[in-house]
């Protein structure tokens, strides 16, 4: 523990001392500019206002990126370890990165029955599997990928900056086809910068950042001029900075759909319509939650099972304890379709309760569990074979409590069932 808060404290030191040097380095390029070229027009007093701006916009956009990285990463990171302790970590290991697991030099085995030297305990084992989920966590989601996109961010709000002070203080315009539009490009930054700042310091709080946003707020301030530009020349010309600075402030997705949809209007081309979303069938999930999990290429309810949970939950920035529930649900919705509906007022619609039942009715918990799981089965017959507001039962009139039976069976003896309750899988 000791070590760990040195390192900690080491790395929280490291990046604020990279920040006041790329300041400071960022500040006496633009002492020696002014000495050199705009001494004669910009006075000291303007000069070191404009010193304070550089300081001020590139360190509050930063602070919030260390901080992440400097402690939430670590909060993020116990998340995974809390709920993924002992067989359950072993039984995530098995499911996702079985090859990956025993090829790497720690692995010792994956049950104390099966090591070769039995001389091994299963505290031994643990440790092998913390080790092994570090390593990969480092891996997918390390701080060192911070590093760059953070750097990155810096140099071009500096840059971004420094155009703004030099339009404002008329140094530089710019006219396209003999039209000024600096006072367009000063919004479309300042806009740009406030969504930056703002969206950052949300997805802090959230403990949902990662690299590939701060990748993406560095397109968004490049780009904040060209954007601000082109949409704001088919509106009048006394609201264009208005727009302009609202435009600054949307997200890139908002504006790629935007564009498509204004381009497809344009030449007049035809788009295929979406089909229903499946994923907003699924409890707890909105239409934010929907598209993020889209946008991170999971738009089926099969593939929520298929991919990789604690991935998608950095990724998307969604609880750990989330993703599991909706990968619960999806392995019923994936066996039972439509069915589940009709399921749900008994509290059966997730993989988990299922399970639970599966053991009731094999007498693991008692005679009196038994006969509940029994009457309770044959409630989720009657349930299923019911229709209800006017719509045809979902399945056919043949349908038994053998059948649901038999699908309940294959839903808890599923390995992502079993993952989720933290039993060890039986690999292949």
């Amino acid at each position: 523990m000791k070590t760990h808060n040195a390192e900690q404290r080491k790395i929280k030191k490291q990046l604020w001392q990279y920040l006041i040097l790329a300041n400071l380095l960022g500040l006496l390029a633009f002492g020696i500019h002014w000495y050199i070229g705009l001494q004669d027009t910009l006075s000291i007093s303007a000069f070191v206002c404009s010193e304070v701006l550089l300081f001020v916009t590139g360190s509050l956009a930063s602070a919030p990126l260390i901080r992440f990285v400097v402690l939430d990463w670590d909060t993020r990171y116990l998340e995974f370890l809390n709920r993924l302790n002992s067989d359950a970590l072993t039984a995530y290991l098995q499911q996702f990165w079985e090859k990956r697991t025993m090829d790497d030099p720690r692995f010792i085995g994956w049950r104390l029955e099966e090591c070769p030297d039995k001389a091994t305990t299963q505290a031994q084992i643990d440790r092998s599997m913390d080790a092994i989920f570090e390593a990969l966590y480092h891996e997918q989601y390390g701080r060192s990928a911070f590093f760059m996109p953070m750097a990155l961010l810096f140099f071009s709000i500096f840059i971004s900056t420094v155009f703004g002070i030099l339009a404002y203080s008329h140094q530089t315009t710019i006219a396209i086809e003999n039209t000024d539009v600096t006072v367009i490009a000063i919004a479309s930054i300042t806009g740009a910068y406030m969504y930056i700042v703002s969206d950052s310091i949300q997805n802090v709080r959230q403990r949902s950042l990662n690299s590939s946003t701060v990748y993406w707020y560095t397109l968004r301030m490049i780009l904040a001029i060209p954007i601000g530009v082109a949409l704001t020349s088919l509106i009048a010309q006394d609201a264009q900075p208005f727009v302009a600075f609202g435009l600054g402030a949307l997200p890139m997705d908002q504006i790629i759909k935007g564009l498509r949809h204004l381009s497809t209007e344009k030449l007049n081309l035809t788009v295929a319509e979406e089909e229903s979303d499946q994923l907003i069938k699924l409890e707890g999930v909105t239409a934010r939650i929907s598209s993020l999990m889209i946008a991170e290429g999971v738009d089926s309810i099969d593939q929520i099972i298929n991919v990789d949970p604690v991935l998608l939950s950095i990724r998307t920035g969604l609880a750990f304890k989330f993703i599991l529930h909706l990968g619960s649900q999806a392995i019923v919705r994936r066996h039972l379709g439509e069915t589940t509906e009709k399921l749900i007022p008994l509290g059966l619609a997730n993989a988990r309760s299922i399970a639970d039942l599966v053991d009731d009715l094999d007498d693991k918990n008692g005679v009196d569990a038994k006969s509940r799981a029994e009457a309770v089965l044959a409630a989720a017959t009657a349930s299923v074979m019911s229709a209800s507001n006017n719509d045809p039962a979902v399945v056919t009139s043949d349908y038994s409590s053998a059948c649901l039976e038999y699908n309940f069976r294959q839903i808890a003896n599923n390995n992502y069932t079993k993952f989720i309750q933290g039993k060890l899988l039986k690999l292949s």
